[in-house]
């Protein structure tokens, strides 16, 4: 809604400007300055990643859980960055909306590599590498992945001695 509002700037300045068409009250309240189109104009490619997330994360066809860190993430760390290019509002925009991401998604918790959305994405082929986390979290995710698949072969067979098991099955 925004972005059409600023395509349509033009017209609506000059329907705001007609005296015939809108009244003077009205005119001063609605009529906007230059320095608020420019807000607009850079809010608008600040919004539009997050218009783009908040259709993904809501879609009924195509969202899995694998989707949510990622998006996330990409949304933290690129979209949401602030340049010195950018007006002090919209520096401010980026900065909190980035610390709530990071607050509500626990996106620097310790605990983030053990979660169940991170192993869906390390079982899903499009993210396996979690090539989106720090080295850290990644290591320590694949090492959680890895001891969730010997606890549950160790539960399915409840024999299982590991090496020794293989190498009875193998025949060495």
């Amino acid at each position: 809604m925004l972005e059409r509002l600023y395509e349509q700037r033009l017209p609506v300045q000059a329907v705001l400007a007609d005296e015939t068409v809108t009244k003077v009250g009205i005119r001063k309240s609605l009529a906007m300055r230059e320095c608020q189109w420019e807000l607009v104009e850079q809010l608008i490619p600040v919004l539009r990643p997050l218009a783009k997330a908040t259709t993904i994360m809501c879609g009924e066809n195509h969202i899995g859980l694998c989707f949510i860190y990622p998006v996330l993430l990409n949304m933290a760390n690129n979209t949401l960055s602030a340049n010195e290019s950018n007006l002090a509002a919209i520096r401010s925009f980026k900065n909190t909306v980035r610390k709530e991401l990071t607050t509500r998604f626990k996106l620097l918790s310790r605990l983030l590599a053990e979660s169940i959305p991170i192993m869906a994405c390390m079982l899903d082929p499009r993210f396996k590498h979690l090539k989106f986390f720090p080295d850290d979290v990644r290591e320590e995710a694949q090492a959680r992945l890895t001891q969730l698949v010997r606890e549950d072969g160790e539960v399915e067979q409840p024999g299982a001695t590991g090496e020794e098991e293989i190498a009875d099955n193998v025949g060495v």
